[in-house]
């Protein structure tokens, strides 16, 4: 069953002539999903939209709200480091655990 022709690729509509092609079919989107996705008719925000768009208190700096996000990251990478340390061993067999790691 072939798509009906304003959802089919150019020149893909076996009734316009076309062959369908699945690899074309299955990668691009078509139809309705190619006109949302397209970004031929839509502008890109400047700068200033998108500055305007993020709320002001994004733009506060706390000196405390700054040390508590350092201090947790700190401390999960210490948690971490304990936990790794505890269950993997530090043998040469190991290695490529401690790389997943």
């Amino acid at each position: 069953m072939c798509p009906p022709a304003d959802l089919a690729p150019a020149g893909a509509h076996p009734a316009k002539g076309g062959v369908p092609s699945r690899a074309i079919d299955n990668q691009f989107p078509t139809g309705a999903a190619a006109r949302y996705f397209s970004v031929k008719d839509r502008a890109a925000p400047s700068t200033k939209q998108i500055l305007a768009a993020i709320p002001p208190r994004c733009f506060e700096r706390s000196t405390a709200r700054s040390l508590g996000h350092a201090a947790v990251s700190v401390a999960m990478t210490l948690a971490l480091g304990l936990l790794a340390r505890a269950f993997l061993p530090l043998e040469l067999w190991a290695l490529p655990l401690w790389v997943l790691y």
